[in-house]
């Protein structure tokens, strides 16, 4: 069983039962011995609550009503996030049979029957599969022209983990491209955006909301420290003053990468498909370049946003992500080696594929010619 269901039950119970803010006190302090006996190998144990507040609301809300029961608490979760799992299913076909896609039924397959999504969610109990349903809803409400409803979509998803707020000036950018000005739009992207990201984030700052800020300061100051830019795994173990110097350079590509996909235009896509890709692209870069500590299952959000862009390369996209990011969970450390395997077997795969694909062409291109060539000679 995953150590992530343990950490929102006992986050929540902090919340619920013993009526405290996670977001300023850790496990240590408030079980004290029954942390030391039950939680002794969690590295949570004194750290403050890292998620957003609306999955510690949802949770918390789950441990009232249960009670303390972990067993009850755990399968109430797992029934949760397989809930969402298939409604996040269900809009993604109706994304993809919109676009009358002729790929809908490969697209279906590598959705309801992957072992990567289905274990990560229904198995583990990771709650990426709320945050797919809620970005799969906002791109359905953007179909629908129901721009508000996409901004709060959003804003539920960074309330649920935070680092889905770079998808907000993306939405903003896409209704721009839509009517050459922002200005039709304004009102949604208030409503929508900016006013509850405005309450959500004022309530949590009165809460101390967003202890990373000073936790993964503090660890970053430490060698040998457990923090690490995905794409410089291998260093991680270098001295503080180079790991820092490593960190604000993976942050400067991924603002360089940010900036480009922000203004770039997509003319040969439909508006769904290019604000789907833009959304999995810019989280695809977040977690490589920035996200302090990496995990397989983060990528389970990526998958569902490629499938519904709906070409063959961003298709191809999805398998190799369930595929290695599977292999990293399933056989090698989990989290650990995922990147490696990303960053160094993915990128010869595509260039294996595209060799093999031009190589294919001019093959056919030849064949064609020498036909031509001889049925001219035969006249």
């Amino acid at each position: 069983m995953s150590s992530d269901l343990a950490y929102y039950f006992t986050y929540a119970k902090i919340f619920s039962y013993y009526h405290q803010n996670p977001y300023l006190v850790s496990p240590a302090s408030v079980f004290l011995g029954e942390a030391s006996n039950f939680f002794s190998d969690y590295y949570w144990l004194d750290v403050p609550y890292l998620s957003g507040p609306l999955l510690l609301l949802i949770t918390a809300v789950i441990n009232f009503w249960l009670g303390q029961s972990f067993y009850l608490n755990v399968v109430a979760l797992k029934l949760l996030y397989s809930l969402a799992f298939f409604l996040a299913g269900g809009l993604l076909l109706n994304l993809i049979n919109w676009r009358k896609n002729p790929m809908a039924g490969l697209i279906s397959i590598l959705y309801f029957w992957n072992p990567f999504l289905i274990i990560n969610t229904a198995g583990q109990g990771h709650p990426e599969s709320l945050l797919v349903f809620l970005l799969l809803l906002a791109l359905w409400f953007f179909v629908k022209k129901r721009y508000t409803l996409v901004g709060l979509c959003l804003n539920f998803a960074v309330a649920i983990k935070i680092f889905p707020l770079i998808l907000l000036p993306l939405f903003g950018r896409a209704l721009k491209e839509k009517s050459g000005s922002y200005r039709p739009h304004l009102k949604s992207i208030f409503f929508g955006s900016l006013l509850p990201f405005v309450l959500i984030w004022s309530l949590a700052a009165f809460y101390n909301f967003l202890p990373q800020s000073t936790t993964l300061a503090k660890l970053a100051q430490e060698p040998n420290d457990g923090l690490f830019i995905s794409f410089f795994h291998p260093f991680f173990g270098l001295s503080s003053p180079v790991l820092v110097w490593l960190k604000w350079l993976g942050f400067l590509i991924f603002c360089a990468i940010y900036g480009f996909l922000f203004f770039h235009r997509f003319y040969s896509q439909g508006a769904l498909p290019v604000l789907a890709k833009k959304f999995g692209l810019a989280l695809l870069v977040f977690l490589i370049f920035v996200m302090y500590f990496i995990q397989s299952w983060y990528f389970v959000c990526l998958v569902p946003l490629f499938l519904v862009v709906g070409r063959r390369r961003e298709i191809d996209w999805a398998f190799y992500l369930s595929f290695f990011n599977g292999l990293a969970y399933f056989i090698l450390a989990k989290y650990y080696y995922a990147m490696i395997l990303l960053l160094f077997l993915v990128p010869w795969f595509f260039i294996l594929i595209n060799i093999f694909d031009k190589g294919y062409e001019m093959a056919y291109s030849f064949t064609r010619l020498q036909r031509s060539i001889g049925f001219r000679k035969k006249r």
